[in-house]
């Protein structure tokens, strides 16, 4: 397998300030296809806490610091 389109980059604060934390939720929870990205990216809402979830984002921002 493969990704049609590489993954923008999460260190990019103008790129990040595009996506809301309910988005990012959404990826996570949900997976890529959820939002009409990729299959590849699997859900983890059933593996891992509503607060886990929302602790992976605070960690995802800190790249871009947004």
């Amino acid at each position: 397998m493969h990704m049609d389109e590489p993954p923008k980059d999460q260190s990019d604060p103008a790129y990040m300030k595009t996506l809301p934390d309910e988005y990012l939720y959404l990826v996570i929870c949900k997976g890529g296809a959820a939002v009409g990205k990729n299959f590849i990216m699997p859900k983890f809402g059933d593996v891992i806490s509503d607060q886990d979830i929302r602790d992976i984002i605070v960690w995802i921002r800190t790249f871009s610091g947004t």
